[in-house]
């Protein structure tokens, strides 16, 4: 059984200003939300940063992050092309967590984040996000609750 979650997206790319993108808000926080329904204890760095307004950099949020990876027993991550979920995957992979990881087609993904699940247990799926991430929802919610049901 999963008791700690981690969800590991991108940030800065979607902070506008003082706040973050409406789309991917409204998407992350749909499956943050649904993490939540079935375990206590998601970690997910955007609602601990309060989606934009409360930005942590440096030592601060890799420090924070490293420490909840420790305990996590399942990482869900959305690479795109970030090189902070990119750690993320790394630190999970060496410290053998469950990952389940959600390669986008919109986004050149390495063969190394493609097979992570060759070293660790979880999966693969591949998305879509061409047309937003909403169009993806219930692909990306049913591969969750896979091992959020388990």
């Amino acid at each position: 059984m999963f008791n700690k979650i981690f969800i590991a997206c991108p940030i800065s790319k979607y902070l506008i200003n003082d706040g973050l993108d409406k789309e991917f808000e409204e998407f992350i926080k749909e499956i943050y939300g649904l993490c939540k329904e079935y375990r206590e204890n998601v970690i997910l760095a955007l609602d601990r940063e309060e989606y934009g307004k409360k930005k942590m950099y440096g030592d601060e949020c890799t420090t924070l992050d490293y420490k909840e990876m420790k305990d996590t027993d399942l990482l869900i991550a959305f690479p795109e092309n970030s090189a902070g979920v990119a750690v993320e995957l790394g630190w999970a992979s060496a410290m053998k967590k469950t990952i389940l990881v959600f390669t986008d087609k919109k986004y050149h993904q390495s063969e190394l984040v493609k097979s992570i699940n060759s070293i660790t247990e979880g999966e693969n799926i591949e998305i879509d996000t061409r047309k937003g991430y909403k169009s993806q929802i219930n692909i990306i919610k049913t591969a969750i609750l896979k091992y959020l049901i388990k």
